[in-house]
Parts: structure tokens; sequence; C-alpha cells
């Protein structure tokens, strides 16, 4: 038995869970604040929270060694943290967070399609079916319902 592939599934699902939260407690603080305040605590807080488990010095050395890394390290940073989490957060003003988890849910669909046309990673049958049913799921949940739960 694999113990550190087993603490690795834990560790993302322990994520989803704690993504959950977020969007509970998001939606907490968004009744009060503006968007970008609630994302600017985040990240405040996860910088306080996870700067004790970095090694800061190795970080301002490797970005003194190699200032084009600093560059492309910010700017992924911008693209696939900041803007999701600041577009994910404004969207929560308008829909439930369970919609909107839902709605995320295309970030699998996004990471499968770039590894298979990127990377070349395979896909077999089972990651097809995912792909199209977190899809569906999506589509099915933006339909418009009458009142008493019909199309």
């Amino acid at each position: 038995m694999n113990c550190g592939k087993h603490l690795h599934s834990a560790s993302i699902l322990a994520a989803g869970v704690l993504w959950g939260l977020y969007s509970i407690f998001s939606k907490i603080g968004l009744s009060r604040y503006h968007p970008f305040t609630v994302v600017f605590y985040t990240f405040l807080f996860a910088a306080i929270c996870t700067a004790p488990f970095a090694d800061l010095g190795a970080v301002i050395r490797a970005a003194a060694r190699h200032p084009q890394v600093t560059g492309w390290g910010f700017s992924i940073a911008l693209v696939s943290t900041v803007a999701p989490y600041i577009l994910y957060t404004i969207g929560l003003q308008k829909v439930e967070a369970g919609k909107a988890a839902i709605m995320a849910t295309t970030e699998p669909v996004t990471g499968c399609l770039l590894g298979f046309f990127a990377y070349g990673e395979s896909h077999d049958l089972s990651r097809i079916i995912g792909i199209l049913m977190i899809l569906l799921s999506i589509i099915v949940l933006n339909v418009k319902t009458s009142p008493r739960g019909l199309p």
C-alpha cells in the first residue's frame, strides 16, 4: 500500500472541502464588504499563515539570481490565482454558494483539456465521461425552471 498516494488524495479532498468553506465564508463577508476587500483579506491571511512554511531567504536569493522568473511568477499569480479569486468572489454576490461551486467545476475540465493538448496526457473513457458530466451538470443547473419545478 502506498501511503504517499493516499496522503495526496486526502490533501486534494481536503482542499475541495476547504474551497467549499471559502464560498460560505466569502458569502458572509460579501454581505458587509466589497469583493475586493474579501479577496484582499483572503490573501493577507493566507500569506501570514503560509509564511512560516516558506524559506523566504531562498525565495529572495532565487529572485535576485533570476529576475525573469520573478516576472513570470507574478504573471502566473495574477492569472491563475488573483483573477480567479476576484471573479469567483464577484460572482458570489449574486449567485448561491452551492450553484457557484458547481459552476466553478469547469476548473478540472480546463485542467484535463490543457493537459491533453499542451502536455500530451492521455484521456481514457472515464475522463471523457467525467468532463461531459461536469459540463452537463452546469447546463442543467442553469436551466430556468417554473415555480412548480418543471422547465
